[in-house]
């Protein structure tokens, strides 16, 4: 996942595209990096396991940023976009399997937590709107 959005990042071309996706990632990566350590965690790894993957984490997107700035200078088109539909298409699966998760299990949720995501839900499309405002703004 970090490294199908590093490259979409490096692969794009204009300043509000890269606004627009740089301000993506960084509103759900606290929070993917918060969720993968609590997943490590409950696994009970070695520190050196456990650190060695947080690096590797840590360094998947700038080395992915790098890989699709220099695929975008060398390469045509056709790669340009295949990248940029395998991200679009990483982007929808995550989206749409954290749907399916808060549906399936929705009627076992009390009030509190309902109300709870469904107000982050809405951070994200406001953060979604002013993506779209910075991106139109920037052309």
């Amino acid at each position: 996942h970090s490294a199908i959005e590093g490259m979409a990042l490096g692969i794009l071309s204009t300043w509000g595209q890269t606004i627009a996706v740089f301000c993506a990632i960084v509103g759900h990566k606290p929070v993917e990096a918060f969720a993968l350590s609590l997943i490590l965690f409950k696994d009970e790894p070695h520190k050196f396991l456990f650190w060695g993957l947080v690096v590797l984490y840590v360094l998947m997107s700038p080395i992915a940023i790098i890989i699709g700035v220099y695929v975008s200078e060398i390469s045509n088109h056709l790669i340009i976009s295949i990248i940029a539909a395998i991200s679009a298409g990483t982007f929808l699966f995550v989206g749409c399997h954290e749907w399916s998760e808060m549906f399936e299990h929705k009627h076992s949720w009390p009030t509190s937590e309902k109300l709870w995501h469904f107000g982050l839900f809405t951070l994200g499309v406001v953060w979604m709107l002013l993506i779209a405002i910075v991106e139109t703004l920037g052309e």
